[in-house]
């Protein structure tokens, strides 16, 4: 039996501060509110800027905001954000279901090595469940583990598919060096196809385009949507599983 979800996806600018962040984070969260949406995926590290070097205090109040927002919008939410967890700092997606309740957080499993140099790998694959829908989260490198790669591919899709993963929700902030669109596309199109899974990206956005699309992909690898590269915006579609 298949079920139906309106999908929402944001391709945004990250700055460097949670304050400067937040407030256009809580203006997405509300647009998607007026799509209806069932739930929203934002870009890799959009609340805290993509660094380690921020206030955690400042992040647990962000995400008090983005949680009450999730609730008024009925909607599921997935941020990104720079993490600290006693001594170590990840960069995670966390997960806030339609009631503001918190879901879970996906660490970053294959970071860079640019990202090693502020925080620490997660721990792996987990499937999560809101609104009977049963989804993973990779973080950008996660997906694609572009050479040279601190670690070889753990393949988190065919492993998140084999757990029972229906979607992958896939946030990521890639940047704007062109030599990249090709690896970053054809994988993400070969995994959903190969795998015969649904996947949701969200990147930044700026001036320039960016090298990875921010859409959604059919569980055969087809766009059904996809914004354009340069620029910000929200992409709302509908999505069967």
């Amino acid at each position: 039996m298949s079920m139906g979800f309106r999908i929402a996806t944001a391709q945004m600018a990250v700055h460097h501060s949670a304050s400067q962040n937040l407030p256009r984070i809580l203006e997405t969260i509300d647009r998607a509110r007026e799509a209806a949406a069932d739930f929203l995926l934002l870009p890799e590290c959009v609340l805290s800027g993509y660094h380690g070097e921020f206030d955690q205090r400042e992040i647990q109040h962000g995400l008090e905001s983005i949680a009450e927002a999730a609730d008024r919008a009925d909607t599921v939410v997935l941020v990104g954000t720079s993490f600290r967890d006693g001594q170590s700092t990840y960069n995670q997606v966390r997960i806030y279901d339609e009631a503001g309740g918190y879901v879970g957080a996906h660490s970053k499993t294959v970071p860079t090595s640019g990202d090693l140099e502020w925080c620490v790998a997660g721990g792996g694959p987990q499937v999560f469940r809101a609104r009977e829908l049963a989804f993973g989260v990779l973080i950008c490198n996660d997906l694609w583990c572009t050479p040279p790669s601190p670690r070889d591919d753990p393949h988190l899709v065919q492993r998140l598919k084999a757990m029972g993963a229906q979607v992958i929700f896939h946030s990521i902030n890639s940047g704007f060096d062109q030599r990249y669109l090709k690896w970053h596309t054809a994988h993400l199109e070969t995994y959903a196809w190969l795998h015969a899974i649904a996947i949701v990206t969200s990147n930044v956005g700026g001036e320039e385009p960016n090298n990875c699309p921010t859409g959604v992909l059919n569980a055969e690898g087809e766009w059904v949507c996809q914004l354009d590269r340069q620029g910000e915006g929200l992409a709302v579609t509908a999505l069967e599983v």
